[in-house]
């Protein structure tokens, strides 16, 4: 299954990041790639519930890691296929 990353409500990137949720309050260690909006990614298995958001195993260009379906204020993140 796949998804793509919404170019909606200001979404311009997302994090990609190691772990569900905000691990790190340190960005630049969590996050492994921002991803422009309108990429497709692999969904790779279930999600994760973490920091009130629903987190997503997913794979891009190589890279695998997490990304959250909205942000903590209700955008929409994941255009589920």
């Amino acid at each position: 299954d796949y998804v793509t990353i919404s170019c909606e409500e200001d979404i311009t990137q997302a994090a990609l990041r190691k772990s569900p949720g905000y691990s790190s309050k340190d960005d630049t260690v969590d996050i492994i790639y921002k991803i422009d909006c309108g990429q497709r990614l692999e969904l790779l298995g279930d999600s994760q519930r973490a920091d009130g958001l629903t987190w997503w195993n997913v794979e891009w260009n190589g890279y695998i890691g997490w990304m959250a379906d909205h942000t903590g204020s209700g955008r929409t993140i994941l255009i589920f296929e």
